[in-house]
């Protein structure tokens, strides 16, 4: 998959940011460079627990479906998430498993409108200029490109020499 920034990159352009991500554009030619911006999809960004329905997750399908399960979470199925093409970090909370996904707005709201309402807004998660989001696990970055997407990563709780709680990312 060749994504609009290798395209716009690939051409020797100059860094420019749009929609949390870098693209490089070339100033001689704006009308290609509003062309490509305008095929950036929007990446909604939001973190779930399977815990508790309506506080941890919402109390709406397709998340409880998803997440009721103990054994068998639809956001850990690795074929799943490359079919629908996200990205997933997943890892335990305690006893319970967390999940920050990546997904384009367009999948977000073809299979799981009701996170926009506002009642929901709770779990969206929104990258700052850097594009590292923060929840449960801390702060980290998830990049929606090529490399991540469809893919499911393990998040791992360790503690270091000082006592300090981390976070490290493994690819399964």
């Amino acid at each position: 998959m060749l994504t609009v920034a290798k395209l716009v990159d690939a051409q020797g352009c100059g860094p420019c940011v749009r929609k949390n991500v870098l693209v490089r554009v070339r100033p001689a030619n704006p009308i290609i460079v509003r062309l490509l911006m305008n095929t950036i999809e929007e990446i909604i960004y939001f973190e779930v627990n399977n815990w508790f329905c309506g506080r941890d997750y919402p109390d709406c399908e397709p998340f409880i479906s998803w997440l009721r399960d103990d054994l068998n979470q639809t956001l850990r199925d690795e074929q799943w998430i490359k079919e629908n093409k996200l990205v997933v970090f997943s890892g335990f909370i305690d006893m319970s498993m967390n999940y920050y996904v990546a997904a384009p707005k367009s999948w977000v709201l073809k299979n799981c409108s009701c996170l926009l309402d506002e009642k929901y807004k709770k779990f969206l998660l929104t990258p700052d200029e850097e594009g590292y989001v923060e929840g449960r696990f801390g702060p980290m970055r998830m990049p929606y490109d090529e490399d991540t997407v469809g893919k499911l990563f393990w998040v791992e709780e360790y503690e270091d020499n000082d006592g300090y709680i981390g976070y490290r990312i493994e690819d399964e």
